[in-house]
């Protein structure tokens, strides 16, 4: 399982350009809150078992539709 401060993001900033984002900054930048900490590993916990052994799997776009399909599950 990957937790956020080894997660890297690429989001596009013009139409032919992107930016590299290191989500390990903002795990040192919330450090000091240890119930933020756990709360963002949960969230962005990425466990590619539960992907390879489902029978179906739902993809999704951005952190609304995570949480909306979190709470319908």
């Amino acid at each position: 399982m990957a937790k956020i401060s080894q997660l890297r993001v690429l989001r596009q900033t013009d139409k032919f350009e992107c930016r590299l984002f290191d989500l390990r900054e903002f795990n040192n930048s919330i450090s000091g809150n240890k119930d933020l900490l756990q709360f963002y590993d949960w969230f962005y916990a990425i466990n590619f078992p539960d992907i390879l052994f489902a029978d179906k799997i739902i993809m999704y776009e951005g952190d609304t539709e995570r949480m909306l399909i979190k709470s319908l599950l």
